[in-house]
């Protein structure tokens, strides 16, 4: 039998909950996430067990990045990997204990705006490229290059544009849960 396994999927970071509960149930299914990547996932085989994961988007530099992960350590969170600014972290599953990083509303929503935030910085150079080096691309390039670039660039800004809204519709729907 395989001891370990790879896995492909992609989810947004509006969808949180959705990877995590993924994450509970390939460990019920005995897969327990050992390392993440871009949009890859490696499992090793395991008894089935109740596992905790969370996720946790930090824009800490690196020399902070000991006491960060510190302290979820010392909360007994263990990190799993991290893929960009993204921190995987894991423990077992234990009664009494807390199952989360995030225990309330607004923290979630901070972390959601760092995540907008991000996304804007990364988009300047996006749009540098856009407006000011493409027209002086264009005449040293083929046509047919210069569409396929330009056709990259505008799916790069229309995929961060649609991160930005639907991080801000997660935002304000996590808003009116805390209002009730």
């Amino acid at each position: 039998m395989k001891e370990t396994m790879r896995k492909w999927k992609i989810f947004g970071a509006w969808n949180l909950e959705k990877e995590v509960n993924w994450l509970v149930e390939m460990a019920r299914e005995g897969w327990i996430l050992e390392s993440v990547g871009l949009f890859n996932y490696t499992f090793k085989k395991a008894e089935p067990c109740e596992m905790c994961y969370q996720l946790d988007f930090s824009t800490h530099k690196i020399k902070d990045q000991e006491e960060y992960h510190s302290i979820y350590a010392e909360a007994g969170w263990g990190l799993i990997g991290k893929m960009g600014g993204w921190n995987y972290f894991g423990k077992p599953k234990k009664e009494g204990e807390t199952q989360t990083i995030y225990t309330d509303k607004q923290s979630l929503i901070e972390m959601f705006k760092r995540i907008i935030s991000f996304l804007v910085i990364i988009n300047g150079p996006t749009v540098y490229f856009l407006v000011i080096m493409h027209s002086s691309f264009t005449m040293a390039m083929p046509a047919a290059i210069n569409i396929i670039i330009l056709s990259l660039f505008v799916l790069v800004e229309f995929g961060i544009a649609y991160a930005i809204v639907r991080l801000l519709i997660h935002i304000r729907k996590l808003k009116a849960e805390a209002l009730q």
